[in-house]
């Protein structure tokens, strides 16, 4: 990637936006407040009022900003990085509740019924195409079903995802590596260069 993509790429980020909802009434955006590029190394910063939200996170998550300023919303984000928490299981379970808290969803999601199409069905539909992680089908194709409710009496109480390294993505990855860089040697020893795409 040469500097003008970098200057490019870098002034796309930073007119992305995080979306915090506490309440129809209640909100905050922000984003990245910072770029710089000096001696072929990249620097940038997030809004210093992020840094409650990403601490809150568990644990480390090894995530690629470009999956999470691709997705439409904060809500397909946000499961985004729980499942990577949880990745090399390849399975997380939610209660639905305390899923709905740690997301911060808008009053008017609360029902089940719209936590699921407005929430649940939106972050499938943008972790599968625009990340490196696969929900798995476990329905049919005519009849997708992309996670388990488990049901307590009538109510759903809490929701099961299944998921897997998403090859579509790294194959999309491996094909723009090879566009960016044919013919040139990625990798380099004694004997000389190795690894030409």
């Amino acid at each position: 990637m040469d500097t003008a993509q970098l200057r490019t790429t870098a002034r796309g980020l930073m007119t992305k936006v995080f979306e915090i909802y506490r309440s129809d009434e209640d909100w905050e955006m922000m984003g990245f407040s910072y770029f710089s590029y000096k001696n072929a190394v990249v620097k940038c910063r997030f809004d210093k009022r992020m840094k409650p939200y990403l601490l809150e996170l568990s644990q480390y998550i090894s995530a690629d900003i470009r999956h999470l300023v691709q997705m439409k919303g904060q809500y397909s984000q946000r499961i985004y990085l729980l499942l990577k928490e949880r990745f090399k299981f390849g399975v997380r379970k939610f209660n639905v509740e305390d899923l709905m808290t740690k997301l911060e969803v808008k009053k008017s999601f609360r029902t089940y019924s719209n936590f699921k199409i407005k929430v649940l069905n939106q972050a499938v539909k943008d972790i599968n195409k625009h990340t490196d992680i696969e929900i798995k089908n476990l329905g049919t194709t005519e009849k997708p079903i992309y996670f388990e409710e488990h049901k307590f009496i009538r109510k759903i109480e809490s929701v099961t995802f299944h998921f897997k390294k998403n090859l579509i993505d790294l194959n999309s990855f491996i094909q723009w590596i090879r566009e960016l860089y044919t013919g040139v040697p990625l990798f380099k020893n004694k004997e000389g260069p190795h690894f030409d795409v």
